[in-house]
């Protein structure tokens, strides 16, 4: 059994049947975590994410930028981001 395959189910139990689908892919993990990561966001469920993301940023090297992007995805707008609110 593939490494990240051995961590994610320890990691991601609720995804077991998922995981040991022969077939089943990293990349499709990663899409299987977006909406816990959503969810995790939404709850302020910081050990869920803390979770998602140290397995995303530990098996996903060779997609490191996606990881960044995927990451920003679920913060918040700064008030910089946001603008003033106003025209100018």
């Amino acid at each position: 059994m593939a490494v990240w395959r051995r961590k994610a189910l320890a990691i991601f139990p609720e995804l077991a049947t998922e995981l040991n689908e022969p077939n089943y892919t990293i990349y499709q993990l990663f899409f299987d975590l977006t909406p816990m990561a959503e969810q995790g966001h939404r709850n302020r469920d910081s050990d869920l994410r803390g979770k998602i993301y140290g397995f995303v940023e530990n098996f996903a090297s060779p997609i490191s930028a996606f990881i960044g992007h995927w990451r920003k995805l679920f913060e918040p707008p700064s008030p910089k981001r946001q603008g003033a609110g106003g025209s100018r």
